[in-house]
């Protein structure tokens, strides 16, 4: 319900892949029993070092499912980061482990409200 504010504590959290994004649904206990909230259309995010660019270019090809954007944002080596933003949380799970067969970090985010 927009407008409606209420207090509660996470009881669990669900995530599931659709063909337009991630959906995630919580389960809150608040003083008025349990609730069920959705937040429809999210986006898995992965962060890689920007020294890795043309690995990475490679390997994701011409997905048009997997957005490459060079963000304002350091790694904790203080090196400049690529967002990989996903439409599912499968395909960033699979990038990440073709980034490690050829040695590349990536660090990973749930979700992202925002859509592309």
């Amino acid at each position: 319900m927009i407008g409606h504010t209420e207090q509660g504590f996470i009881l669990t959290r669900h995530w599931s892949d659709t063909p337009k994004g991630v959906v995630v649904s919580y389960w809150l206990a608040t003083e008025n029993g349990a609730r069920k909230i959705t937040v429809p259309i999210q986006y898995a995010i992965g962060f890689v070092s920007q020294q890795h660019e043309t690995q990475l270019r490679s390997l994701v090809g011409n997905n048009r499912d997997i957005e490459i954007r060079a963000l304002d944002l350091k790694d904790f080596n203080r090196e400049p980061v690529f967002g990989l933003y996903c439409k599912q949380y499968r395909q960033l799970t699979q990038l990440e482990q073709q980034l490690k067969e050829h040695n590349i970090r990536m660090r990973a985010i749930f979700a992202h409200t925002s859509v592309i």
